[in-house]
């Protein structure tokens, strides 16, 4: 019984393994492009209504260089001029 639970169990594995390298190739393949069919994205995220003001933080780390600048949670940073 417990050969047969490792059989299946390798079995299992290389066939994870043999869809995966599978999948991993089609997916190279298909997202190669020439030099013809790129171009630039621009993208630009506005902040619905008033955006928070930057939370500032304590340093803790290296206080004495730290502390001599003004530090804020860099999770939401929102430009004030354009809410972007």
């Amino acid at each position: 019984m417990m050969i047969r639970r490792t059989t299946r169990r390798f079995s299992i594995q290389i066939f994870l393994m043999t869809a995966m390298a599978f999948a991993t190739s089609i997916v190279a393949g298909t997202l190669t492009a020439d030099a013809a069919e790129t171009g630039d994205l621009k993208l630009q995220f506005k902040y619905g209504g008033e955006a928070p003001k930057p939370t500032p933080i304590t340093p803790t780390a290296d206080a004495v260089f730290c502390g001599q600048h003004s530090l804020v949670d860099p999770s939401l940073i929102v430009n004030q001029d354009n809410s972007g």
